[in-house]
């Protein structure tokens, strides 16, 4: 009895080894397929279903070549490299021997492209937008790329609730028509903008700075009350030059968000801001490394003075005043630089 067992686990052994083997023996039959289809030849590679492609260029885009081994990961391989190309709706690669067949279904040709139902964006700026042409092929992955273009630009006009339902229209012969049916929707408002942080100013105040504006009885008359991520950024610069010019040189905008009430079809757009110390000028000195230019015959060109709030665009100004008369001194390449000695914080 001892001996069996002993028998027994010997025999269990060697099953655990070969399984892990690279070199399995014929007993394994499940697992002498691998080895089989690892050793497969592709003795020729026949392509059917294809009327305007090429048999070469298909089978140029493979991974399975005629006269050599391949594998089920060559076959995939292949299958995703044929489908990537974007001309084939459908595609099936089936070993027959030494015979690989590839039966493909061309994607169609396009006949025509045409947008319904827009009125706010004409038919000129989506064809821009979209990549499907005339007498391309048509490419599923391309299409939903061109719905995606045509709701990016309804955004940027303000139309966040538009709608795009791409239509196919079988034309025979293999050909399509292309037809983006379109549901505008309403403008999208911005109903209310807020600001965090904010001590010295108020909301009202700052909404004044920035053009974005909140929707109200005129919003029919302006287009600036919509939701636009470039104008918003623009906004952000508007309210730092506002800040620097108010003595505010460490401002900062923390965040911007727009939260987007889709059933109402509105925005929330919040700022969050850090105001940081107010700032006054102390002493303005002028320094020059030119002996033949006199630091006092520049002063006068100073738009801003010891004991004055500090504004940003008042020195920049007087740093361009500053290298604009040294220029015409005859030192066309030389430029005034900034540089803050000592600030003190009002009180």
């Amino acid at each position: 009895m001892q001996r069996l067992q002993k028998f027994t686990r010997a025999v269990l052994l060697a099953a655990a080894v070969f399984s892990i083997g690279s070199a399995l023996p014929q007993v394994f039959g499940p697992l002498s397929v691998v080895t089989q289809a690892e050793a497969a030849v592709a003795r020729s590679i026949q392509v059917q279903g294809n009327t305007r492609v090429e048999d070469e260029t298909v089978i140029s885009y493979m991974t399975i070549v005629p006269g050599r081994s391949y594998s089920a990961f060559d076959v995939d391989e292949s299958l995703k490299a044929l489908y990537a190309t974007g001309l084939f709706a459908t595609v099936d690669i089936t070993p027959r021997g030494n015979t690989v067949i590839v039966t493909v279904t061309e994607n169609p040709i396009i006949n025509r492209v045409s947008f319904e139902g827009n009125r706010k964006i004409k038919d000129n700026a989506l064809e821009t937008a979209v990549r499907s042409q005339p007498r391309s092929m048509l490419s599923r992955a391309k299409v939903q790329a061109d719905v995606q273009n045509i709701l990016e630009a309804y955004r940027r006009s303000g139309r966040y609730g538009a709608s795009v339902d791409p239509q196919i229209i079988d034309r025979g012969q293999n050909r399509v028509d292309l037809v983006f049916e379109i549901n505008e929707g309403e403008k999208t408002g911005v109903e209310r903008i807020s600001f965090i942080g904010n001590k010295a100013f108020s909301d009202g105040r700052l909404r004044d700075v920035v053009r974005t504006r909140e929707s109200g009885l005129l919003s029919w008359l302006r287009s600036t009350d919509t939701y636009d991520p470039d104008r918003l950024a623009a906004d952000e610069e508007l309210l730092r030059q506002y800040y620097n010019k108010k003595g505010y040189a460490d401002f900062r905008i923390v965040s911007v968000s727009a939260d987007l009430d889709r059933e109402q079809n509105i925005f929330y757009v919040t700022f969050t801001v850090d105001e940081g110390e107010k700032y006054e000028i102390g002493d303005v000195e002028i320094v020059s490394t030119i002996d033949e230019v006199d630091p006092e015959e520049l002063r006068r060109l100073i738009r801003t003075r010891s004991g004055q709030t500090f504004n940003s665009l008042r020195v920049e100004q007087s740093v361009e005043d500053i290298t604009l008369r040294i220029s015409e001194e005859g030192y066309a390449f030389v430029l005034a630089v900034l540089v803050i000695m000592r600030t003190t914080r009002s009180r």
